[in-house]
């Protein structure tokens, strides 16, 4: 679970380098993004319905969450 953080973190970072690069690249990457985005609210909603009970597994989907989502609009130039 750390480690899908620390790569979605990178991810974002990487954001305005990406601008620079092949537009199919940038496709690619902002797809790859909104899986993981997808990934962690499913995970996240599988422990809020009680479907699973995961111990601090919640604070690092919502941190995650967080990272993922600060620069969206940039995934949309």
């Amino acid at each position: 679970m750390i480690r899908t953080t620390i790569i979605a973190t990178l991810l974002v970072a990487a954001a305005p380098a990406a601008l620079a690069e092949d537009p199919e690249d940038f496709i690619k990457y902002r797809q790859a993004v909104m899986k993981a985005i997808g990934g962690h609210t499913g995970a996240a909603s599988q422990i809020v319905r009680g479907k699973v009970n995961p111990e601090g597994a919640i604070g690092m989907h919502a941190n995650a969450l967080a990272e993922l989502s600060k620069d969206l609009t940039g995934l949309f130039p």
